[in-house]
Parts: structure tokens; C-alpha cells; sequence
């Protein structure tokens, strides 16, 4: 099963320029409008979505509101592909941190639900329990 990223983040930014970050990381937008970044075997894709389904993410963005006081406008998935996962795995941690490190409005949610600053998702290592 693969692991879903999700990136809150509260400034909007355009996906003109989301491309410009994932083209800076070695990706590209392709033919369905969506991102992919690449390495041999192992991919990331990334989806960018300019509205929150705030139903959907209720519980997530309460805890954002509250915790870190932010009102996330979008967000961007990054789902690490199933071949050469564990290298899949490590691109999308990498590219959750760079973008974090650039975009501090930025919260980032893991599969297990844990969220993570630009002040503490450096500390983190991949591990089962979390990024």
C-alpha cells in the first residue's frame, strides 16, 4: 500500500508555480495535469489542488487551526509510487522537507496521520511509525 503525503499549506501559490519548485527537483507536469518526479524505477506523483475539500479534511484542519494556527487555502499530495519504494519513499520525504524549508505556512501530514512543521520535520527519520 502506498503512502500518501498531504502538504496544507495556507498561502496560495499558483500551479505555474508548483511546477517551477517540482522542475528545480528534476520533475515535470505530465499529459493528465498532474506532477511526477523520477529516479530510475522510483517516482513520486503530485497532485496540487487549489480547493480543500473541507468535509474530507475536517479533522485535519481543525488540528492545523488549533496547533499551529494556520488557515490552510491548498494542498498537494505526494504518493510515493510501489516500485523501488523505499527510494520512492525517501524522494518524498526529501521533497516534503524542501518544500517546507521553503514554504513555512506549510504543515505536512503523513499516513499515519502525524503533522509536521518546517521546525520539526528535519529531526525526523523514516521509520514505520512516521516520515
Amino acid at each position: 500500500m502506498s503512502k500518501v503525503y498531504t502538504l496544507f499549506k495556507e498561502h496560495h501559490i499558483t500551479k505555474t508555480e508548483l511546477n517551477i519548485f517540482v522542475q528545480r527537483k528534476g520533475g515535470y507536469l505530465n499529459i493528465v495535469d498532474d506532477f511526477v518526479i523520477e529516479k530510475g524505477d522510483a517516482s513520486l506523483w503530485i497532485y496540487y489542488s487549489n480547493q480543500i475539500n473541507e468535509d474530507f479534511f475536517q479533522k485535519e484542519l481543525m488540528e492545523i487551526r488549533q496547533s499551529f494556527n494556520l488557515l490552510p487555502k491548498l494542498i498537494i499530495q505526494i504518493e510515493p509510487s510501489s516500485l523501488e519504494y523505499e527510494l520512492s519513499e525517501k524522494m518524498a520525504q526529501e521533497f516534503c522537507e524542501s518544500f517546507l524549508n521553503e514554504y513555512s505556512d506549510t504543515v505536512v501530514e503523513d499516513c499515519h496521520g502525524n503533522l509536521y512543521t518546517p521546525q520539526t520535520i528535519f529531526s525526523l527519520e523514516c521509520d514505520n511509525e512516521g516520515i
